[in-house]
């Protein structure tokens, strides 16, 4: 059974005093305008200022939340799957080697933004299930996920909503590609300064979309080369508006 999640509820809370406080504003703006700067009561410059006042401070802690507003909401997945899942992408990226995730390295930080360990492991149950990680147990048997891969799917959901720029980055990905030479994932990530996890699933994207091909060094290094692109490719660069 799946537990209350103290983030959301406290984060609806807020957006419902902004939305009421931004009506409140609405009226005394109205009525300001109504008397004229002249007669004005000296009262709704004071409250109106209030207004503003609260309306910013509630909108800065709306900020501090985490961003739990998903697309695969509508896909069955609940606030809690998809914190689990952002909050396990960025303990990849900051290991920034391959998609691998110890539960007990995120335990402590979902603990904190609300979950239960009882929620947390449901929701990598599920997250298993849909495709979006692929889970490891040590033991045949064990009832919890040990540790788990990241897939495809969940990395891009992530990467949609979590990710500064990331349509961006993907171009600048291309540009490397077709334009510069560069067809390492390492070389790129370094060019671009970005971890080589995001510059991993971009290509990889791409090579699942058929935009181009690539092969993987062994001796499981994790690095990545393209070998061919199509001309695809390089028209998304084109019509890109100058």
């Amino acid at each position: 059974m799946r537990g209350k999640f103290n983030v959301t509820t406290e984060q609806k809370s807020l957006e419902k005093r902004l939305e009421s406080q931004k009506q409140i504003l609405a009226k005394l703006l109205e009525q300001e305008a109504g008397f004229g700067s002249l007669y004005v009561p000296a009262h709704i410059p004071v409250q109106i200022n209030d207004a503003k006042k609260t309306i910013a401070e509630l909108e800065e802690s709306l900020e501090n939340f985490p961003s739990t507003t998903y697309r695969v909401t509508l896909l069955g997945l609940t606030n809690e799957d998809t914190l689990v899942l952002k909050v396990s992408c960025k303990k990849a990226i900051q290991k920034n080697r391959f998609l691998m995730v110890n539960t007990e390295d995120i335990l402590e930080e979902l603990k904190q933004l609300g979950l239960s360990e009882e929620v947390i492991n449901e929701s990598l149950e599920v997250l298993d299930s849909e495709g979006y990680i692929k889970a490891k147990r040590y033991n045949m048997g064990v009832p919890n996920i040990n540790h788990f891969t990241i897939q495809q799917a969940g990395f891009q959901i992530f990467a949609e909503t979590d990710i500064n720029d990331f349509d961006s980055i993907k171009i600048n990905v291309i540009s490397q590609i077709v334009n510069k030479g560069n067809r390492e994932n390492v070389l790129i990530a370094a060019e671009l300064k970005q971890p080589q996890i995001i510059i991993d699933h971009i290509i990889i994207g791409f090579g699942n979309q058929g935009l181009l091909t690539f092969y993987e060094y062994q001796g499981g290094s994790g690095n990545i080369c393209v070998n061919n692109f199509s001309p695809k490719l390089k028209r998304i660069l084109n019509e890109i508006p100058s």
